[in-house]
């Protein structure tokens, strides 16, 4: 373990079909060890997201304290969940990631930052506590989109998730 905290990179598979909008772009991901013991409880200090695309998608992020199955897969609308399928599925916060709001254009990619605090994005929890599920130095986490029809190459987004360990 590092004792003040760690970066987990994360690089999601995505399918290269077009989504819409409220889409799911992938099933949960793991993030190992982003809490320091077993059922424990780390402060997620900001995501940051290279996308490796030319057009400006907003994407959101679902975390969550176990591996159950939110009841949709990727390309699937996120209306497709039902109320118990989410609620077992352990959720914990949410982030947006908007190109408006904090990023940067880096070669034909853009950089997201979670958000700052501006009146846009005020509501969307940064920092925000994790908490492992019982058993489990890990949290999950998933990504979908607020509109448009995006596609993506299957190695096209890497995740950056700034964990800060609480204990």
């Amino acid at each position: 373990m590092y004792p003040g905290g760690i970066v987990i990179k994360s690089q999601p598979t995505l399918s290269t079909d077009a989504y819409g909008a409220a889409d799911l772009l992938f099933t949960k991901q793991e993030l190992v060890g982003a809490v320091p013991s077993r059922g424990g409880t780390s402060l997620l200090r900001n995501i940051f997201l290279h996308a490796d695309v030319s057009g400006d998608y907003e994407i959101f992020v679902l975390l969550f304290n176990n591996d159950t199955a939110i009841g949709a897969s990727a390309n699937d609308a996120l209306t497709d969940i039902t109320d118990e399928e989410f609620q077992a599925a352990g959720f914990i916060g949410a982030v947006g990631l908007d190109k408006g709001e904090n990023s940067i254009s880096i070669g034909n990619g853009i950089v997201y930052g979670g958000p700052t605090g501006h009146a846009a994005a005020s509501h969307e929890g940064l920092p925000m506590v994790l908490q492992g599920g019982e058993g489990s130095q890990s949290v999950w986490y998933v990504a979908g989109t607020y509109g448009g029809t995006p596609t993506y190459a299957a190695d096209s987004l890497t995740f950056s998730f700034n964990i800060q360990y609480l204990g």
